[in-house]
């Protein structure tokens, strides 16, 4: 064997080395394993934690349709709340309207009263003397109403004399 020694010295030399290597890639290998078994741990509870997002999120989506129904409605009763407004106001117009119209009526009324006691004690006259003429025992019926005095005859044709106020 007298031979083969130094060459078996550097092929073991060689070998040991070899081994060295594996050792340290076995070690690498047996680190990045330990690195993929963490990641795939992680990655199980990002997968864990996505899941419970889609969950979060379908929840989310369904309320968000249900808060757009809720918010077509609202709406809705809006439009219907303005249009009675709308209608209110026009209705608030027309009372402000016929209320200056019956302020103006009052207004005229206030000065035709002004002119009442000439006009009334003028009547008075003219119903003085017309009742002067009358014969008394045909009076049939005599009624004083909103717009006057009325009175009327026995006779077929009965006279009526109307005196307004």
């Amino acid at each position: 064997m007298g031979g083969w020694g130094p060459h078996m010295g550097g092929c073991l030399a060689q070998l040991d080395e070899s081994l060295t290597q594996l050792d340290r890639s076995l070690t690498q290998l047996d680190r990045s394993l330990t690195w993929l078994d963490e990641s795939l741990t992680w990655l199980d509870g990002s997968l864990a934690q996505l899941d419970k997002s889609l969950v979060w999120l379908d929840g989310s989506l369904a309320w968000l349709d249900e808060s757009l129904a809720w918010l077509d409605e609202s709406l809705a009763w809006l439009d219907e709340s303005l249009a009675q407004l709308d209608e209110s106001l026009m209705w608030l117009d027309k009372s402000l309207t016929w209320l200056d119209e019956s302020l103006a009526q009052l207004d005229e009324s206030l000065m035709q009263l002004d002119e009442s006691p000439v006009r009334f004690d003028e009547s008075l006259v003219w119903l003085h003397e017309s009742l002067a003429g009358l014969d008394w025992s045909r009076i049939e019926h005599c009624v004083l109403g909103e717009n006057g005095l009325t009175v009327l005859h026995k006779t077929a044709a009965a006279s009526r004399i109307i005196v307004e106020f």
